[in-house]
């Protein structure tokens, strides 16, 4: 779900969404190429989808949700926000690797929601952000990543611990037009295999059960960091005009948990996905920057201060 969650956060980022809207009069505003060689600096748009989502992580229930979203996509020299590797800026970055700044998350539930929560308090929304380390070989990338934790239910907000992942990622782009009489048809994507671990402090945010809160049916429990999971995701995107089509899954597995003997560990594996599709409304009349000629911000900074 974590994979899942990082991949789509920017597409429902309403914030971000506004911020661009403010913006357009400012970035020179172009209607959308309908198969622009180069990808533009900036696009806009509107999409309706479908997500499933576990309650939290190891939950044994789900919840679907029928939703529209803002996407933007911006290929810019140190921030960039696409929709296969979300959003990020560069630290520092080379041809072959980079240090960006990039966050992600896991959503909010109301125990009242959760038959095996219920009595509990409500899990605010949690979001972590910070550096990782990505080395690119050939359609192969690796990262590696370690976040700090924050946690908020829009009123209170608290800094809650640290989470980890490693990741190895193939990817793929592919020209797909059936002939020269139809329109240019695009697709690009990615299968990645992921491991993920936090501290104790983070992880007691889904596996403690306070004395307070145990019942016979649920018993105290306190949680230890470690392992949470091994994840499988497939993302793949399809692109003709000003039409994109997203569709993601991921596999988590559970089973390496070094929580699995919470009594809020309810499921070994979990199925979530996302699947939307969408229409560009605006582009920017300038082109992206290649992601090989973009620059860590600190290399930036040494650039412009010349």
């Amino acid at each position: 779900m974590r994979t899942l969650m990082r991949a789509v956060t920017w597409r429902l980022s309403i914030p971000i969404f506004m911020e661009f809207v403010l913006l357009l009069s400012q970035l020179g505003v172009a209607a959308p190429e309908e198969n622009p060689e180069t990808p533009r600096l900036w696009r806009l748009g509107m999409g309706v989808g479908v997500i499933r989502l576990e309650h939290y992580p190891a939950s044994a229930d789900v919840r679907d949700y029928f939703i529209p979203f803002p996407i933007f996509e911006y290929l810019g020299d140190v921030v960039r926000a696409d929709d296969q590797s979300g959003a990020r800026a560069f630290l520092l970055k080379d041809e072959s690797w980079s240090l960006s700044f990039t966050f992600g998350g896991f959503p909010m539930l109301k125990s009242s929601e959760d038959q095996v929560r219920q009595g509990m308090p409500d899990l605010p929304w949690a979001v972590y952000i910070g550096p990782q380390f990505k080395k690119k070989m050939g359609s192969w990338e690796y990262h590696l990543a370690a976040y700090q934790g924050v946690t908020t239910d829009l009123s209170v907000t608290h800094v809650n611990g640290a989470f980890f992942e490693a990741e190895m990622q193939y990817q793929w782009a592919v020209d797909i037009t059936p002939s020269k009489w139809t329109g240019k048809l695009w697709t690009e994507g990615h299968l990645t295999l992921t491991l993920n671990g936090f501290d104790e402090n983070f992880a007691a945010l889904y596996f403690t059960v306070a004395p307070e809160y145990a019942t016979p049916d649920r018993p105290a429990y306190r949680a230890r960091g470690g392992l949470l999971s091994k994840e499988f995701s497939y993302l793949q995107s399809f692109h003709t005009g000003r039409t994109w089509l997203y569709l993601q899954s991921s596999l988590s597995n559970y089973d390496i948990s070094a929580n699995r003997m919470s009594p809020l560990h309810r499921s070994d594996h979990n199925w979530t996905f996302f699947v939307g599709l969408a229409y560009d409304l605006f582009s920017s009349s300038k082109e992206s920057i290649p992601e090989e000629q973009s620059k860590g911000l600190f290399e930036k900074s040494i650039r412009d201060s010349d």
